[in-house]
């Protein structure tokens, strides 16, 4: 009882709190990697340098890690997603939603999008975080991510630039550094959760298109 409290406790039938609190907290989704170019909201933002990556935890929650620093990479998957509220989400290339999503994402204006994502371990901040390279540059550098598997890697960025037009892509090298590396079970546990990530349940019309 408080100071505040106006009704006897035990008065009004209550359930158990533990359970009703319980169902208060929000699903645990892990940070992501984000590089941004001077079009990004977080840039615009004044959130991250141009050029700069974010570690994004929420809309309200973004840091900035810079342009230069080391990871290891832990594990990867295939990832086609589309931005509508609720997200719909798809790991498995070969189902119908996959290639729909895959289909949808050449349209203009679309908010589907596709490509491997990483599931990566950051020691400078002690944290695990997703790296969802889901544009044909971020495709293109892919198998120089995947590559370094269970290894450290460096990420970096560089300006790209033709005739028309300029933006960032990611450097992905070899980490020269000793790297402070977490426990394995906790690698284990986090690996296992992020591989293991179900598709959203949308009904799927025989030619490939949701419902």
């Amino acid at each position: 009882m408080t100071a505040n409290t106006l009704i006897p406790s035990g008065t009004v039938p209550q359930t158990d709190t533990s359970k009703v609190m319980s169902v208060s907290k929000n699903k645990e989704y892990l940070p992501r990697l984000k590089l941004c170019g001077s079009q990004a909201g977080e840039c615009q933002r004044g959130l991250v340098g141009i050029g700069h990556y974010a570690l994004i935890k929420s809309r309200e929650d973004v840091e900035d890690i810079g342009n230069d620093f080391d990871v290891i990479v832990l594990a990867g998957r295939a990832k086609a997603v589309q931005l509508s509220d609720p997200p719909i989400q798809s790991f498995d290339p070969d189902c119908a939603l996959f290639k729909d999503l895959q289909e949808e994402s050449t349209k203009k204006d679309s908010e589907a999008m596709y490509g491997p994502e990483f599931l990566v371990y950051i020691p400078d901040h002690q944290v695990y975080a997703t790296f969802f390279l889901c544009n044909p540059t971020g495709r293109r550098v892919a198998p120089d991510v995947s590559a370094r598997m269970d290894s450290g890697a460096n990420f970096s960025s560089r300006l790209i630039e033709t005739k028309k037009y300029k933006w960032h892509g990611p450097v992905i090298k070899d980490c020269g550094a000793p790297l402070e590396v977490p426990e394995l079970d906790k690698i284990t546990e986090v690996a296992t959760k992020f591989l293991n990530e179900k598709d959203s349940e949308v009904e799927v019309a025989e030619e490939g298109r949701e419902r």
